[in-house]
């Protein structure tokens, strides 16, 4: 009667055996190894064949070793600009919440409401910001409780955009619904969770400088 090892074993490449069988071996039970010499035998492989199969194997382990240490040098880049962002946010949107105010409480009348508006758009960004600036080997939890307020006020409110702006507010909604479910439940990594806040924050302060600043020149 087939074992589960033997099932196994015919149902591996040449290539997989030959790595349990040699290059892996130490890695596997020695049941799965036997089975996985007793299947080269029935498929006939000759040394000849499990020698080239394992320069094909080696070739492979050294490009993904060549690879790995590039992009973790591109991820570490990622991560450093992330503590440049936080700052980049902390005061732009210190300045803008200021700008929005002065010119807000100068127009008067509805236009104030643009001040509680600015303040919520970006409350979520400046506390992710805000805690990120901490030592993360010595704070991850106040970090990652942070990081779950933030969302909870990005998502929140959203969901009452809709009884004022109907479609816009549920698009707004929804993007705003999309970013959470993937920062908190998508996105393990608490450095990688900070990296894409403060993206996107910092995409949304970009724009609305733009704005501000054109705004300004055309006024």
């Amino acid at each position: 009667m087939e074992s589960d090892f033997d099932k196994f074993a015919s149902e591996c490449t040449d290539e997989k055996l030959v790595e349990i069988t040699s290059i892996n071996r130490n890695r596997f039970q020695l049941a799965i190894v036997i089975a996985a010499d007793l299947e080269i035998s029935k498929r006939g492989i000759d040394k000849t064949k499990i020698e080239e199969l394992k320069g094909i194997i080696n070739r492979r382990k050294e490009e993904e070793s060549i690879l790995e240490p590039k992009e973790s040098a591109i991820w570490t880049r990622l991560l450093g600009l992330s503590r440049y962002l936080s700052i980049y946010l902390v005061t732009g949107i210190t300045l803008v919440i200021a700008t929005i105010t002065i010119w807000a409480i100068n127009m008067g009348g509805m236009a104030v409401f643009y001040i509680p508006f600015t303040i919520l758009l970006f409350l979520p960004f400046m506390i992710t910001s805000l805690f990120s600036m901490l030592d993360i080997s010595k704070h991850k939890n106040a970090i990652s409780f942070g990081i779950k307020l933030s969302m909870v006020l990005l998502v929140f409110p959203s969901y009452f955009l809709p009884l004022f702006y109907e479609g816009g507010g549920v698009l707004i909604a929804t993007i705003c619904t999309g970013i959470a479910v993937y920062v908190l439940f998508i996105k393990k990594d608490l450095k990688a969770r900070i990296l894409v806040v403060n993206m996107i924050g910092s995409f949304i302060l970009t724009l609305l400088l733009i704005l501000i600043l054109t705004a300004m020149i055309f006024s």
